[in-house]
């Protein structure tokens, strides 16, 4: 008789995900990116003892005892992924003894010194930070003290370039019906003739259509829209489903048909090839997150007890933590998408021309209220971050907008008598 299925580190970071979507409790713009959290949670989870290692390994998906091997795994993978930048960094006082064991693994450069004086390691921490997200992300989301005996952070980027580029479209044009149309934000617009790229899922809250957007370096980027009034938690869940495939591609779609921001209509074109438009905004998001708040999710609640240590694996010396947080950002523009995470623990005491001859199917897919994203990486199904778009990016006029408006109310010329 076989054992139990090993759970694949990949489908376990995954799981996180599916976990911290559930979590969600509002529909404010957000990106979280498990990937990030996953491989520390992972490797304090083999260094635990006593009921925080039971939570950190419910957490992690995966026994404590084969966590270490896994985050390994993980960090390794997106070492190997062309268009992440990743790192691991462990920082420690002179009074905080790391067991060589526990140590011994990690990849090169991975263990600094802690100074033990705020000013001088926080400097430090933040260029660590910029450096490994490209500047995306300026600061450690922890904040150092003099009590602070050791940092855990993992720093992940991901940058890709649309294999098909959108067109910057302006501000946004016509009234539209989605909550957006009042606003005045930076739109994108794209014709494809791949209309397999959408497809529509039934799911348990209402049907999702998902926009499949290809980038370069092996990323895609999925855009997930609901039915309007449906929670930013029941569209990503949804999302999670539509996102493989699952549901009608855009070829089995049938002229008259509508879902979510979607409409099915023929229209007369010069060219003969069904064509599949798109239109959504920019957008740019930036989030903290407070891993604290969240228990079910990552197995964080009874390690910060300070009464007692629960991490023998690391150290002789008793700790518990103090603080576990997130910072992440994500930019969606007409050339490519760029995400960056950054989560670190610290342990203590985004005129009509003429009617052409032919008539063509013609999906029209229109992003003009909140919408989900998710980034993963095709071949091995990683899902990098995922995230909540509640506010387009507003838009802001080039300089010859400027210009030619400041030319069009300048005051008449009085001739001279």
């Amino acid at each position: 008789m076989s054992g139990p299925r090993r759970v694949k580190p990949v489908d376990a970071v995954n799981r996180m995900t599916a976990r911290w979507i559930g979590s969600r409790t509002d529909d404010e713009s957000s990106i979280f990116c498990a990937p990030s959290a996953w491989p520390l949670l992972a490797l304090l989870a083999h260094a635990a003892d006593g009921p925080g290692r039971k939570e950190l390994e419910h957490a992690v998906g995966l026994p404590a005892a084969d966590a270490r091997t896994a985050a390994l795994e993980i960090l390794t993978s997106l070492r190997e992924m062309t268009a992440i930048r990743s790192a691991l960094g462990v920082w420690a006082t002179e009074q905080c003894l790391l067991d060589p064991m526990w140590i011994s693994g990690l990849p090169l450069g991975t263990v600094g010194r802690l100074a033990g004086d705020p000013a001088l390691d926080a400097p430090v921490l933040d260029e660590w930070v910029r450096q490994h997200t490209g500047g995306l992300i300026e600061k450690m989301p922890v904040e150092v003290d003099d009590e602070t005996l050791l940092v855990l952070a993992a720093a992940m980027s991901v940058r890709t370039t649309w294999i098909r580029p959108f067109t910057d479209f302006g501000p946004s044009r016509g009234p539209g019906d989605g909550v957006w149309r009042d606003r005045r934000y930076s739109t994108l617009s794209r014709v494809s003739g791949v209309m397999d790229r959408v497809n529509v899922a039934p799911t348990n809250h209402g049907e999702i259509t998902c926009l499949e957007i290809l980038g370069d370096a092996g990323i895609t980027v999925h855009l997930v829209i609901g039915e309007q009034g449906r929670s930013s938690r029941h569209v990503l869940e949804g999302g999670l489903l539509a996102r493989s495939g699952y549901g009608r591609n855009g070829s089995q779609l049938r002229v008259g048909e509508t879902a979510p921001g979607l409409l099915v209509e023929q229209v007369p074109d010069d060219e003969p090839h069904d064509r599949l438009l798109i239109q959504m905004p920019r957008f740019s998001i930036d989030a903290e997150h407070d891993l604290l708040k969240y228990p079910e999710v990552f197995g964080l609640d009874t390690v910060t007890d300070t009464s007692r240590g629960h991490f023998p694996g690391i150290g002789p010396q008793p700790s518990a933590i103090s603080q576990a947080k997130q910072s992440a950002a994500a930019h969606f523009t007409a050339k490519g998408f760029e995400a960056a995470a950054v989560t670190a623990v610290a342990r203590a005491a985004g005129g009509m021309p003429p009617t052409p001859p032919r008539r063509v199917k013609q999906i029209s897919v229109l992003l003009d209220r909140p919408f989900g994203f998710f980034a993963s990486h095709r071949s091995s199904g990683l899902i990098l971050a995922a995230g909540w778009v509640a506010e387009p990016e507003p838009y802001q006029p080039t300089a010859e907008e400027l210009e030619l408006s400041a030319w069009l109310l300048r005051p008449p010329m009085v001739p001279a008598h």
